[in-house]
C-alpha cells in the first residue's frame, strides 16, 4: 500500500466515521494536496536557470480545469490528486 492509498482509505474512514472532523473535511485534504503540488512546482522552477525561466509560458497554469472542479464537487480525493497531476507535467 503506498502513501496516497493509506490518506484516502483515511479520509474515507474519517468520513464514515467521524463526519464532523477536519479529517472527514475534502477541504483540508485538498488544501494539503494542493500545497504539495505547489511544492513539487517550485522546486522545479527553482532549479531552472534563469534562461528557462524566461523562456516558460505559465498562461495555462490559469486556465480552467474541468477535472479539479468535477472532483471538488463530488468531493473524490483520488480524481482530484490525478487532475492536480495536469499542473505537474513538462511544459
Amino acid at each position: 500500500m503506498n502513501v496516497r492509498e493509506v490518506q484516502d482509505s483515511v479520509f474515507e474512514l474519517a468520513r464514515d466515521l467521524f463526519s464532523e472532523s477536519p479529517g472527514a473535511d475534502f477541504v483540508t485534504w485538498a488544501g494539503l494536496l494542493c500545497g504539495d503540488a505547489l511544492a513539487r512546482l517550485q522546486e522545479r522552477y527553482a532549479s531552472l536557470s534563469p534562461k528557462e525561466k524566461d523562456a516558460m509560458d505559465l498562461s495555462g497554469a490559469w486556465c480552467q480545469n474541468d477535472a479539479v472542479e468535477e472532483a471538488c464537487r463530488n468531493e473524490d480525493l483520488p480524481a482530484f490528486r490525478a487532475a492536480l497531476k495536469d499542473y505537474e507535467r513538462e511544459p
